[in-house]
This record gives structure tokens, sequence and C-alpha cells, in this order.
């Protein structure tokens, strides 16, 4: 679960239409991390979620986590300069974290939360957030 921290800013200060060039480029970012095989869905707002199928290990999905803050740390080039954007990555893993999607999606969105509750630009795994 990926969540675009403080959107509403970018939109309120430079407008709709740069906050959704925004978006094209963070969806741009995303399919540049991500394996043709995996599926990424913007759930609406500033939010997306991305299935990995076949990933091997929970050392492999961190490896992947910490990718994509790389490729979100370096600023959006926009037309009148540039926009710094940090995302919050909520992680969880089938079947450990629940055998649905509803549950998983419900896990991945609270330790997305959690994270952007406590430190913005992370990620962290359901499995780690203990409230």
């Amino acid at each position: 679960f990926i969540d675009l921290d403080n959107f509403k800013v970018v939109n309120d200060t430079y407008g709709h239409d740069v906050g959704d060039d925004l978006l094209k480029e963070a969806a741009e970012r995303l399919r540049k991390v991500f394996r043709e095989m995996d599926t990424i869905c913007r759930l609406g707002g500033d939010e997306f979620t991305v299935i990995l199928p076949e990933t091997g290990d929970r050392a492999e999905v961190q490896r992947i986590a910490e990718r994509l803050l790389e490729f979100f740390d370096t600023p959006f080039p926009m037309n009148s300069g540039s926009i710094r954007l940090q995302i919050s990555v909520g992680i969880s893993i089938f079947p450990d974290d629940g055998d649905d999607i509803e549950m998983l999606l419900k896990k991945a969105d609270l330790a997305m939360y959690r994270t952007k509750k406590h430190e913005r630009s992370a990620f962290a795994f359901s499995a780690d957030v203990h409230d």
C-alpha cells in the first residue's frame, strides 16, 4: 500500500493540473520499479497498491521497498522547477498476513498509516506493526 505524503499540499499550492501530472509521473516511477508481472493499481486520490506475485521472501520484498523509496527520493521535474514527494508504504505478505485480498489490503493499509504517523518516506511490514 503506497501513499504519497502531503499530496493535498501539492494540489493546494500548485493546482490540480500539476497534481494530476505528478500522479502520472508517480505512476511511471512505480512502473519502472516493479516487474512486468506485478500489478500496479491506483486506488484513488494519492494511494496506490501493488501485487507482487512470485516474490521470494521478506528480504526480497524489503529490497524492492528500499528501491521504491530511492526512486521517489529524486525530485519530480515540473514546469516551474521540481517537487519532492515522500511516500509511506505498508506491506502485507500472503499467506502470513492474510489469505484473502481484503485482509491483506487492510493490514497493508494499517502498516502504511503507522509508518505515516511515525516516519515519512519509509515502509513497514504489517507483521511488525503492533498497537
